[in-house]
């Protein structure tokens, strides 16, 4: 027999955001209503991360920018939006 595990989960349902830098492996971590601006270089080994006005660059903005709208608008909204893993 095959179990299958799924885990849905609402954009409300976001505790942290987490990023973390591939070299010495340490986190950003902040709550998504005080996610301000994407760090360009590690907070501990300061290798860069992001450059400024890449397409990488450009949609983590995007990225942040709608969740922070689709959060903001989360109690008004028709629409629920989940993510499974």
């Amino acid at each position: 027999m095959t179990t299958e595990t799924r885990v849905v989960f609402d954009l409300k349902d976001i505790k942290t955001i987490q990023f973390e830098c591939k070299t010495c492996h340490s986190r950003f971590v902040c709550a998504p209503e005080k996610w301000n601006a994407m760090p360009l270089y590690c907070g501990n080994c300061k290798e860069p991360l992001l450059t400024e006005g890449t397409t990488q660059h450009q949609s983590i903005v995007y990225l942040r920018e709608s969740l922070l709208n689709l959060l903001k608008f989360y109690q008004e909204s028709k629409l629920v939006v989940r993510f499974e893993i």
